[in-house]
């Protein structure tokens, strides 16, 4: 099997973590945060985003 380490560091570096629900956020991906947890906000329900900005929650891009 040959190996494509461009391929892979590029994956790599793209990756930003998990979120609370356990989500793979990317690097660019929109995510909201309160406190020490974060969340991908594509997948959140529009009450949910109300509720998350509700305690405090500020949006911003995953890097």
């Amino acid at each position: 099997m040959p190996f494509y380490p461009m391929i892979n560091e590029e994956i790599q570096t793209s990756h930003y973590g998990v979120d609370y629900f356990g989500q793979e956020v990317l690097i660019g991906d929109e995510i909201m945060v309160l406190d020490d947890e974060f969340f991908l906000k594509d997948e959140l329900l529009s009450e949910t985003v109300k509720v998350l900005e509700l305690a405090g929650a500020t949006t911003t891009i995953a890097q």
